[in-house]
């Protein structure tokens, strides 16, 4: 879009970016070339754009909250947290699985040198363990699940002192929040 007309709405698509810096005020930008039909002549050079860059999209996919790849409990909390629990519950097994074990077994986001499989901790009923996920794209405020956890899951995205964790539940992109920062495609309305 261009401020001398609000309303209009141009599609291009980016066919050079220069690699010869310019620098002005400690600020370096580069040039970039954008072939947007122009049918009408309402594009003149040296007029002011807003530019929205759209690299890959994806639809009805899962979507994990950034918060949950960021959360990594220590041990001193799992302590506290299998503490807080009744006795029935922590002399369950399964309710305890939050040690080093589970910890090395999951892989810890390294999986033979593939960046997009790392762990995210679930609340299972009362327990919290660890789980590999599988990922794809980000917006930089939720990040696309291409394996390893289903809709309605509670992932853990904080823990404070007892049992008191926060979770939020994986869902489909239609449900997620969107980033203040990132631009809506024009055209469209946000829901």
């Amino acid at each position: 879009s261009v401020d001398a007309f609000p309303d209009a709405i141009f599609d291009g698509e980016v066919t050079e970016i220069r690699l010869q810096p310019q620098v002005l005020q400690n600020v370096v930008t580069y040039t970039v070339i954008i072939d947007a039909p122009n049918p009408s002549l309402q594009l003149m050079p040296g007029m002011t754009a807003s530019i929205t860059a759209y690299v890959d999209e994806r639809r009805d996919v899962l979507l994990l909250p950034g918060k949950a790849l960021r959360f990594k409990p220590d041990r001193a909390a799992l302590q506290e947290y299998r503490a807080s629990l009744p006795d029935s519950l922590r002399r369950n097994p399964a309710a305890g699985r939050g040690d080093g074990r589970s910890r090395r077994r999951a892989g810890g986001g390294e999986d033979g040198g593939r960046a997009d499989v790392t762990r995210v901790w679930i609340k299972d009923g009362v327990a919290l363990r660890p789980r590999r996920v599988r990922l794809g794209l980000s917006d930089g405020v939720s990040t696309e699940v291409l394996e390893g956890l289903d809709e309605g899951m509670e992932v853990i995205t904080g823990m404070s002192r007892g049992s008191e964790t926060t979770a939020e539940k994986v869902s489909g992109n239609d449900a997620a929040q969107r980033s203040p920062f990132m631009p809506q495609r024009p055209g469209r309305r946000r829901r």
